[in-house]
């Protein structure tokens, strides 16, 4: 039998004692939950950095965020992607075979909704649903930050820049390549990463009446499929799959 870790289920007990009295002060989240006081302000403290929790300067006290909410309705959430985009996905990468994936924003975070690595026989790297993606480490992020307002594109990168595990360094550069490219990701509606394995990536936004629902990639070995193919071939499949999975989206809203 598994032994459970309890840190884990600590925290999941300072939680629930917030859910049940949302705007607590340590020592009231302590008697809760019975643990030492030490041990509570540290998980209060992990889970502010987490952003699932929220401190107030002037009283000290903790309040949940909005991110609580994707640990009870995001699997309805990504049921819903799930439903309208995973058939036509899945027929791009049994065409292609290379895995596909769609990202979707969440809160300050691009997220994994859909994927084929499972299935893909050249997935260098399995993903599953639910996973982040890097902003600026990814095709993904980048046009999606490139067809996103200013506004909300200053905010993600400043996040980004704050709470990546990426060495500042990296960052740095991936930041520099993204504000120079910028123009033509917005101008020619995809965006081209080579990651640090073998992989490349290319990836367009999926628009539902001219607003930026989500980003739709595929992943391929750079060396196998160079620039005039994936330019000729695949750029202009996976364009007509992303409209496609833009149309299922509006049906799936409108239906709802």
């Amino acid at each position: 039998m598994t032994k459970p870790i309890q840190s884990t289920l600590r925290s999941l007990d300072v939680l629930t004692a917030l859910n049940r009295a949302n705007d607590s002060t340590v020592a009231q989240i302590t008697a809760a939950v019975r643990l030492p006081r030490g041990t509570v302000f540290r998980i209060l403290e992990t889970l502010r950095r987490g952003g699932f929790v929220r401190r107030a300067d002037a009283t000290g006290r903790y309040r949940l965020t909005e991110k609580v909410r994707w640990l009870s309705d995001g699997f309805r959430d990504l049921d819903a992607f799930d439903e309208a985009c995973r058939p036509i996905i899945e027929a791009f990468a049994a065409e292609v075979l290379w895995p596909v994936t769609l990202t979707a924003p969440r809160d300050l975070d691009l997220v994994t909704r859909v994927t084929t690595d499972q299935q893909s026989p050249f997935a260098e790297i399995r993903s599953a649903p639910g996973l982040a993606v890097q902003w600026l480490g990814s095709a993904a992020g980048h046009v999606y930050l490139a067809h996103c307002d200013a506004r909300r594109r200053d905010i993600l990168i400043r996040h980004a820049l704050a709470t990546s595990p990426t060495p500042a360094r990296t960052l740095t550069r991936q930041l520099d390549q993204f504000r120079a490219q910028h123009a033509a990701i917005r101008k020619g509606g995809f965006a081209y990463f080579r990651g640090v394995h073998r992989s490349a990536a290319i990836s367009v936004p999926v628009m539902v009446h001219d607003e930026l629902r989500a980003c739709l990639s595929v992943r391929f070995f750079a060396s196998a499929v160079p620039e005039k193919e994936w330019r000729g071939g695949l750029l202009p499949r996976l364009r007509e799959t992303a409209e496609r999975i833009g149309e299922a989206l509006n049906s799936a809203v409108a239906t709802n």
